[in-house]
């Protein structure tokens, strides 16, 4: 300790102190804590048509598809507003295979949606 300034010294240890607990504390900060932080929220649709819902569940819930109807719905959804449409859907023995036009109706993509869990991936 430093004689002549206890006070200070005792001070600067607790200024210290607090700023390695406000540090370390940030670090465990959960990712929805920080989403929210930045403007975003769990009404947000980051991942097409994957969000938090009574008819969807969460990411990969395993929800199944059993149809060509219902699978032309979910990628409708998850491609959302744009110029892309859905061409031929293919059942698969273990997936669908649907084809993804922009607006010439030019396939410029073939999505992969899994028959057991909803999944959706490009085949490229």
């Amino acid at each position: 300790m430093i004689r002549g300034f206890p006070s200070q010294v005792m001070t600067m240890k607790k200024l210290v102190l607090i700023a390695a607990f406000l540090f370390l504390t940030s670090l465990s900060v959960p990712g929805d804590v920080l989403a929210m932080m930045h403007g975003q929220g769990r009404h947000m649709k980051l991942y097409g048509g994957y969000c938090q819902g009574p008819r969807w569940g969460w990411y990969g819930a395993g929800r199944q598809v059993t149809t060509v109807e219902e699978v032309r719905e979910l990628v409708t959804g998850f491609i959302g507003d744009t110029d892309l449409s859905t061409g031929e859907i293919q059942a698969r023995s273990t997936y669908y295979e649907v084809e993804i036009k922009d607006k010439g109706g030019e396939v410029i993509d073939l999505l992969i949606v899994d028959k057991r869990t909803c999944r959706i991936r490009s085949a490229y």
